[in-house]
């Protein structure tokens, strides 16, 4: 058994040893101790006194030297909360079952595609080229016909360019041996064979070291090397994050169950059962898992600085995580498959200038949906889209193999399962694959591996559950760490598996993030580098942070110290109360007036909403101060007399269904704890909005002028009554 050392917390207190029956008798009745036992004269005692006297007086001067330069000791010694504020109220996580009934009445098998049958019709079933592990193109034997390749290349986000021959074709470049390499310049190419009767198309994504990313890490070795020549070499784990687009925990569990099995039986993966998300859809939850800061932040700080057209906002300016990577002498890849709903480019479009990695995949997504959509996009060519996005990845791990090629990898998989989350069950197999793959080629050994989703289904008869409002706020969540890890960094380890049993956010996963540059920080709890990291937080007043999962986090945490709002968080009891109540009419009142008051400019394009039906409504009263809601000294109080409520609703026209949080105190009245949620699809009924922040409130006026009037019957055309 290891020995651990002093600071390092226990799970479980020592217990005392009993206390004996002399020790429990009075003074009085004690035996006098033998004469003789005790030896020191009265000088060594005086002796013995003034140097414990000694002892406690340094010892108290270096406590509080150690306060006032650093702060509270358990900042400094991260581990020793246990005992902190033990009075506060701990957060229960909800036990749900992912195969309940009301579960198993939602599950479905879709039919599978066959994206070979379907791309290429003329030859069905047929794949005529593939790669081999080097990256060379290989014919299959006994293809006739003639075939080439011509490369294509980014101009910007949205489109690619192709060389252009002088009659205006373009470029291809002749496919006559069975083996073809092809230059290593050259990133994505597309093959194209046609005899006059028949034709085939393919595209391929290449992944191979780039001579200026080497020149970069070298030249940045060569720095630190100057600057610290006896310095010793700094311990790094490579980052691979597979993400999931709305993918909860127990979404996972069911639909996934082969890679659950491997993730957790071979890999030891640690499950975050408390990880909540912190904004509605993809962009909120995925800007602080990047970033570290809020949406809010994130636009102040990097979309204010753009001129107001969206086609010129552009996003290469912010303090996105790969950029810390690069600089610690990381390669970088960045790679989706979704394209005009990416996680940037559905509000971005143009969101980078520039390639925001060493390695980024979607100008091959960008040709794909151009060149070779194949059923709704499912299949790139003839190939699964999300098999393709894990090929890249294992392009990756092959490229970079050896011990000093540090890799981030960041993926992010949404055609699949955005819309039917009984699809994701389609990526089993291929993430299956690509986990064994990985541990294979002994990629894992080196890599942190983190498979983390945004949020659950959002749009779907499970999200209307009360299961499915929970799922929605937990999604997937795995952090997959070498096996020689838990014994070089055990306290390391123990704090992360006992902090996938709290609260916990994408903020957490961000700055735990951090920690993989340089683990040998992770052993050593007399640096300062916790306590750093917030004082530099400090100074940028109102940007929340989190805490590196690889130290310990108080067993009380509350959803508002990880940054979660009242909408998601999971912690509060939540209590039913009665649709036709005062506080129900009373808070619709205040949204629906504040919807259509955002609507107004656009009169006679949107319609105004009114309500037709309240579905559901919770009540609950804050245990504790809820961040950004209240401000000033009165804060304290107001909260104490807040109450917030969760109702879900459908307006008409088209019983549009959506579902608000909002808090009430006496002080403030009624206000947004967020922004409303839209539970149903709305993309055809919202096609005349061209605003993106009302896309999913506005509900356009058809030929007979749904709607109309001047916004304020939003209670529907009897008045209250036919609802209350």
């Amino acid at each position: 058994m290891e020995k651990k050392s002093s600071y390092l917390p226990t799970t479980t207190p020592t217990p005392p040893p009993p206390r004996s029956s002399e020790q429990e008798q009075s003074p009085s009745k004690r035996k006098r101790r033998p004469q003789g036992e005790e030896t020191l004269s009265p000088f060594w005692k005086a002796v013995r006194n003034v140097l414990l006297f000694l002892a406690a007086i340094v010892n108290l001067g270096v406590s509080v030297w150690v306060v006032v330069e650093h702060g509270n000791l358990p900042e400094l010694f991260p581990g020793q909360h246990d005992n902190l504020d033990a009075g506060k109220k701990t957060c229960h996580l909800p036990d749900l079952m992912p195969l309940s009934p009301e579960m198993r009445a939602l599950m479905s098998e879709p039919t599978r595609i066959d994206c070979l049958s379907i791309a290429n019709s003329d030859f069905r079933g047929r794949i005529f080229f593939k790669l081999d592990e080097e990256q060379r193109l290989i014919k299959r034997e006994g293809v006739s016909i003639p075939c080439c390749y011509r490369p294509f290349y980014r101009v910007n986000d949205v489109e690619n360019w192709i060389e252009p021959t002088k009659d205006r074709r373009y470029v291809c470049h002749n496919i006559t041996e069975q083996v073809t390499i092809i230059p290593s310049r050259i990133e994505f190419i597309e093959v194209i064979c046609d005899d006059g009767r028949s034709s085939y198309k393919d595209a391929f994504a290449f992944l191979r070291k780039k001579p200026e990313v080497e020149e970069r890490i070298e030249n940045l070795a060569k720095k630190e090397k100057e600057a610290d020549p006896y310095g010793p070499e700094v311990e790094k784990l490579n980052l691979l994050v597979i993400g999931l687009d709305s993918t909860s925990q127990q979404n996972f569990i069911r639909r996934m169950p082969k890679s659950l099995e491997y993730v957790t039986t071979t890999l030891d993966a640690v499950r975050l059962d408390g990880y909540v998300k912190v904004g509605e859809n993809t962009l909120p939850n995925l800007v602080p898992l990047l970033t570290g800061i809020g949406l809010e932040e994130f636009r102040e700080l990097c979309v204010m600085k753009n001129p107001p057209m969206e086609s010129a906002i552009h996003l290469d300016d912010c303090p996105f995580i790969w950029k810390q990577f690069q600089a610690a002498g990381y390669r970088t890849v960045y790679a989706e498959d979704e394209v005009s709903t990416g996680i940037f480019n559905l509000v971005f479009s143009h969101a980078f200038q520039q390639p925001p990695t060493d390695h980024y995949f979607r100008p091959f997504s960008v040709r794909m949906v151009t060149s070779q959509n194949v059923y709704d996009g499912f299949c790139m060519g003839p190939r699964m889209g999300i098999q393709v996005l894990f090929d890249y990845l294992e392009k990756a791990a092959r490229t970079y193999s050896s011990p000093t090629d540090h890799l981030f990898h960041f993926t992010w998989a949404s055609k699949l399962m955005h819309d039917d989350f009984n699809k994701l069950g389609w990526a089993d197999g291929h993430l299956l694959r690509t986990l064994k793959t990985l541990n294979e080629l002994g990629t894992l050994n080196r890599s942190a591996l983190v498979l983390v989703g945004d949020h659950g289904s959002r749009k779907s008869e499970l999200r209307k559950s009360r299961q499915g409002q929970l799922e929605d706020r937990l999604p997937v969540a795995y952090v997959i760490l070498p096996p020689w890890f838990k014994k070089r960094y055990p306290q390391a380890d123990e704090n992360l598996r006992r902090n996938a049993k709290l609260i916990t956010g994408a903020y957490d996963l961000h700055e735990t993030f951090k920690d993989l540059m340089d683990l040998g920080k992770l052993n050593n709890p007399h640096t300062h580098y916790v306590r750093e990291r917030k004082l530099k937080v400090a100074e940028k007043k109102g940007y929340r942070r989190g805490t590196s999962l690889f130290t310990a986090l108080p067993p009380h945490r509350s959803c508002t110290s990880a940054g979660i709002p009242p909408a998601w968080c999971i912690c509060y009891k939540k209590k039913k109360i009665s649709i036709k109540s005062l506080d129900v009419h009373d808070a619709l009142s205040f949204v629906l007036r504040n919807l259509n008051s955002a609507l107004r400019p656009y009169h006679g394009i949107c319609a105004t909403l009114r309500l037709s039906k309240v579905i559901s409504a919770l009540k609950w009263h804050p245990d504790e101060a809820i961040e950004d809601t209240y401000s000033g000294n009165s804060a304290e109080e107001s909260w104490k007399k807040a109450s917030l409520l969760q109702i879900s609703f459908s307006v008409e026209p088209k019983q549009a269904e959506f579902e608000v949080t909002v808090i009430f105190d006496p002080d403030h009245g009624w206000r947004f704890t967020e922004q409303v949620v839209r539970l149903d699809r709305y993309e055809e009924g919202s096609r005349c909005m061209e605003n993106k922040e009302l896309k999913k409130t506005c509900i356009c006026v058809g030929g007979d002028r749904l709607g109309g009037g001047d916004g304020d019957d939003y209670m529907g055309g009897t008045g209250h009554d036919a609802i209350f």
